[in-house]
């Protein structure tokens, strides 16, 4: 009977001191706990922050990317300038270039546009833009997908977001008659990209 008084008397003398133990580790975990959040939140604004200085450094260290987005811009607010571009060997290799810069700095938005652009223009055989006319079906949903290209790239590169449909009414003047089929465009480009 020794034994267990002398058992029951250790843990009577043990527990509170496991009480008090545990009870110290909750409260230091219940203040350092402040602490460790605010260091999460700080971490977390300066990875955004850094983020930011990273793109915008990048963005105007030597123009390159400028030079891309102006130069979707350029397809996106002239269809002539497609049509003329693509009809010259210089044109074509000017083209491949671009593509070539776009998908290594582009996001994968921006590439899974200018994929279906391309898919869309092979399908309909539209790559021959001579015979194009920029007012018909196909000219006006390769205006759309030029002006989400350059919208996408914006946000790539300046993390600007421009609605695509404020960059077509740029450039259409009857943009109310085809407003419906533009933001049917959009929206099937988007479900495109979204189901990939």
């Amino acid at each position: 009977m020794t034994t267990i008084s002398t058992i029951l008397a250790t843990i009577s003398i043990i527990m509170p001191l496991i009480a008090i133990v545990f009870g110290l580790f909750i409260y230091n975990l219940l203040k350092e706990m402040p602490k460790m959040i605010g260091e999460k939140i700080k971490s977390e604004r300066e990875f955004t922050f850094n983020k930011s200085l990273q793109i915008d450094q990048f963005y105007r260290k030597d123009g390159t990317l400028q030079t891309i987005m102006m130069q979707w811009a350029k397809y996106a607010m002239d269809m002539d300038f497609v049509a003329k571009a693509l009809s010259t060997d210089k044109g074509k290799r000017d083209m491949n270039e671009l593509l070539q810069k776009t998908v290594g700095y582009g996001s994968p938005r921006t590439i899974a546009l200018v994929s279906i652009m391309f898919q869309d223009l092979y399908k309909n055989d539209s790559l021959n833009i001579d015979e194009t006319d920029t007012s018909t079906e196909s000219g006006l949903d390769t205006l759309v997908i030029l002006a989400m290209i350059f919208s996408s790239l914006k946000n790539d590169f300046t993390g600007q977001l421009i609605d695509e449909l404020e960059i077509i009414k740029i450039k259409i003047n009857d943009y109310d008659e085809y407003e419906t089929r533009f933001k049917a465009r959009i929206e099937e480009v988007n479900q495109r990209i979204s189901s990939r």
